[in-house]
């Protein structure tokens, strides 16, 4: 869509959903918002906070802090994952 994007006019798009948007921290979405006049909502499991690739500060969670998290254990508690026979580690890992 940002090889094209101009070709539309810029109220085109009333909502625009992105998914992995850890990659935006790369400008891989960045462009795309700022040129759309669109609800923008930017979905991602795992957000960083490094020097030139922090999502927190590019969507405007301030202190680190997520508009809306849904932790691993959360999910694991109402039923939508299992950990069975899986090497994730809560908690931390050795």
């Amino acid at each position: 869509m940002v090889k094209i994007m101009n070709q539309y006019d810029v109220g085109y798009l009333d909502l625009i959903i992105a998914d992995e948007s850890h990659h935006s921290g790369y400008n891989v979405h960045d462009d795309l918002f700022k040129y759309f006049d669109a609800l923008q909502v930017s979905l991602t499991a795992t957000p960083v906070d490094m020097i030139g690739h922090a999502t927190y500060g590019l969507f405007g969670c301030e202190g680190r802090l997520p508009t809306a998290e849904y932790s691993l254990e959360a999910v694991v508690a109402d039923d939508f994952l299992t950990l069975e026979n899986s090497s994730i580690c809560l908690g931390g890992c050795l």
